[in-house]
């Protein structure tokens, strides 16, 4: 046997300290069948130097140098390169629980037939880590069912039972099965890049595979695109839109039900991220918000019983445009 598992690590700008502790998490594995391709996207050249400092002669690891053309990009080059059985991606600026790939191994070696396989992962806070609970409560099987509830739970809907289940990292991915349908990352994207892969490969799956154990540390930054800069989160949505009607389109009924709700969640994120406005400014954000078709059409199509209560409330309020209502439910609660 060798070389079961491929790691995936983009690296661009990263903190030293945080890389050198992700380096180390997946040096360290007491599985040892594994390749790691470190693919540096534009990174500085301290970095690259740290890396070779950390690493040194272990040749399990291969690293690429070359100029910046984004995550994307980079993630698809490692799949290309790979021809292990599986593959992950892991994040410079994150770690892996030390028994990770082994305690992957051992849950998957004898179940066939299985396209890619999700885990559990910590939050790490600079003050706490928490376990992120996913809503499944045991080891099981995602089929056909199960794949529609990701879809469901992607797009927020009340029918998807399954939690956080959008990123890449803590996944397994069949490595023939990305390359035999094709499955490759939007590389004109530069946030939800993950949730359409995934639509990909939820699409063509047959069959997945859930384990009830935490392997992936991630470390929760305030100053990522996610949690802050709400402003330009919500442009760089309307490169998404397109793209992801695009995917909406190949799905079946029961797998696009509900997909307007995707939309809905971005107008409550924004909502919530400027309710420290006073209501004149939140109203003008609004309404100018409000005027992009992708917003008007998703409030217009949506269905108000498909979300849970405070949800409800808030999509109800947006379709009877009462904004001073919007603007008092953000003002006493805030969104996961």
């Amino acid at each position: 046997m060798k070389n079961t598992i491929s790691i995936i690590i983009p690296v661009y700008k990263v903190d030293l300290k945080y890389f050198g502790e992700c380096l180390l998490s997946v040096k360290n594995q007491t599985f040892r069948d594994f390749e790691v391709y470190v693919i540096f996207d534009g990174a500085e050249k301290y970095i690259v130097d740290y890396y070779n400092k950390i690493i040194g002669n272990d040749k399990r690891f291969k690293s690429i140098v070359r100029d910046n053309k984004g995550v994307s990009y980079t993630r698809n080059q490692g799949i290309d390169l790979v021809n292990t059985k599986w593959i992950s991606f892991v994040d410079a600026d994150d770690w892996l629980e030390l028994d990770a790939l082994d305690f992957f191994y051992k849950k998957i070696e004898n179940i066939e037939d299985v396209d890619f396989v999700i885990m559990k992962n910590y939050r790490n806070y600079k003050d706490k880590q928490v376990v992120i609970e996913t809503g499944i409560a045991c080891d099981c099987f995602f089929r056909k069912k199960e794949i529609i509830d990701l879809f469901q739970s992607s797009y927020g809907s009340k029918r998807g039972k399954i939690k956080y289940c959008n990123s890449v990292w803590k996944n397994f991915y069949k490595t023939s099965f990305l390359k035999n349908n094709h499955i490759r990352f939007d590389t004109d994207l530069q946030l939800a890049e993950d949730m359409l892969f995934n639509f990909d490969v939820w699409r063509f799956s047959k069959q997945g595979y859930y384990i009830n154990h935490p392997i992936y540390h991630y470390r929760y930054n305030d100053d990522s695109i996610m949690n802050s800069k709400i402003e330009l989160l919500i442009e760089k949505y309307n490169d998404v839109y397109p793209r992801f009607y695009k995917k909406i389109e190949l799905l079946d009924f029961e797998c696009s039900k509900n997909h307007q709700l995707f939309i809905i969640r971005q107008i409550e994120r924004y909502a919530i991220a400027i309710r420290k406005d006073n209501f004149k400014c939140f109203k003008k954000k609004i309404s100018n918000l409000l005027k992009n078709n992708f917003y008007y059409d998703a409030i217009k199509k949506s269905n108000l019983f498909e979300l849970s209560t405070k949800h409800m409330i808030f999509l109800l309020f947006l379709k009877i445009n009462f904004i001073f209502g919007l603007y008092y439910i953000v003002k006493i609660r805030k969104m996961k």
